[in-house]
């Protein structure tokens, strides 16, 4: 009984979310993000100066 109660607010959930993404409000916002990996900086990022670098990260030559 308990398991059975589970599962069906489970699917209401699923449907909750599933409704929710699929609200023409949400779609402009989701096409946008999906671009996202696609989209080029303006600048490349520099590299971080060592003394910024965690101390495990910093190379040390003897």
């Amino acid at each position: 009984m308990i398991s059975g109660i589970f599962t069906l607010a489970a699917f209401i959930g699923f449907l909750g979310v599933t409704w929710w993404a699929y609200t023409r409000h949400n779609r402009a916002r989701f096409e946008q993000a999906a671009l996202l990996p696609l989209t080029e900086d303006s600048e490349p990022s520099a590299p971080r100066p060592k003394a910024e670098l965690p101390a495990c990260c910093r190379e040390t030559h003897a």
